[in-house]
C-alpha cells in the first residue's frame, strides 16, 4: 500500500515534464495497488469455496454418523444378553459388588442417549457442527472401549475372574466373550472406516484438522 501511494506521489511531479513516465508510473501504480487487494480477496474466495465444500460433504456424511452412534447404543443395552458387561454379570452370579471388580458402573449408558438427542438437533448442513458431534462421539466410543471392554478383558486374561468360573462352564463363557469381541472389533473398524472417509471428504488436514482414527483393539482372551 506504501509502494503504491509513493508511486502515486511520483506520477504527480513528474506528469507534466515527462508524461511518458508519467504513463508507465500509473500502471505501476495500479498493479501495485491490486496487489495489495488481491492476496486478501484470493484468501477469502479460497475459504469460502472450502466451507462451502466441507458444508456440503458434511451433508451427505450425518446420515452415515447417525446409523453408527444408533449401532453403539445396542452395546450399553444393560438387557443385551450379548454384551461384555451382561456376561460378566452372568460369572458374577448377579453379584454387583463382584461385578464392580471387573467392571466400571455404567454411567455411559445414561449420558449417551442425551449426547446423540443433542446431536440430532445439530444443524446438519454445517461441517464445524458434524466435526464437534464426531469429536464428542469418538470420546465416548474410546471411553467404553477403554474401560468396559479391553479392562474387562485384560482383568479375564490376569484370571481374576477363574474363581467364579465353573470349570464345566468355562468353554461356554469363553465362546459368549469372544463373540462379542468380534461383533465390538467389526464396530471399531467400521467407526474408523467413516472417519478416515470424513477426513477425507472434509479435505481435513492431517495431524492438524483431521480426527483421530486409532483404537486399541480388544484381543482375544481365554478363561483357562
Amino acid at each position: 500500500m506504501i509502494t503504491a501511494v509513493a508511486t502515486v506521489f511520483s506520477v504527480i511531479t513528474q506528469a507534466k515534464e515527462k508524461p511518458v513516465y508519467a504513463t508507465i508510473l500509473v500502471a505501476v501504480a495500479l498493479l501495485a495497488a491490486a496487489s495489495v487487494f488481491y492476496s486478501p480477496a484470493a484468501s477469502f474466495g479460497r475459504n469460502r469455496i472450502q466451507r462451502s465444500g466441507r458444508n456440503r460433504a458434511a451433508h451427505q456424511l450425518w446420515p452415515e454418523f447417525q446409523l453408527l452412534e444408533k449401532q453403539f447404543v445396542t452395546f450399553l443395552n444393560k438387557e443385551d444378553q450379548t454384551n461384555l458387561r451382561y456376561i460378566l454379570s452372568d460369572i458374577c452370579n448377579r453379584n454387583p459388588d463382584d461385578l464392580i471388580k471387573f467392571c466400571p458402573p455404567d454411567y455411559l449408558n445414561e449420558f449417551c442417549p442425551l449426547l446423540i438427542r443433542r446431536h440430532g438437533e445439530m444443524n446438519h448442513r454445517h461441517e464445524s457442527d458434524l466435526r464437534l458431534a464426531m469429536s464428542e462421539f469418538r470420546i465416548m466410543v474410546a471411553s467404553y472401549n477403554d474401560n468396559y471392554v479391553l479392562g474387562p478383558l485384560k482383568r479375564i486374561k490376569n484370571g481374576q475372574l477363574l474363581a467364579l468360573v465353573q470349570p464345566h462352564n468355562k468353554q461356554h463363557y469363553e465362546e459368549r466373550v469372544e463373540d462379542f469381541r468380534e461383533r465390538w472389533a467389526g464396530f471399531l473398524d467400521k467407526f474408523k472406516e467413516f472417519l478416515e472417509k470424513a477426513n477425507n471428504n472434509l479435505d481435513y488436514e492431517p495431524y492438524h484438522e483431521a480426527i483421530s482414527t486409532y483404537f486399541e483393539r480388544p484381543k482375544k482372551v481365554s478363561l483357562g
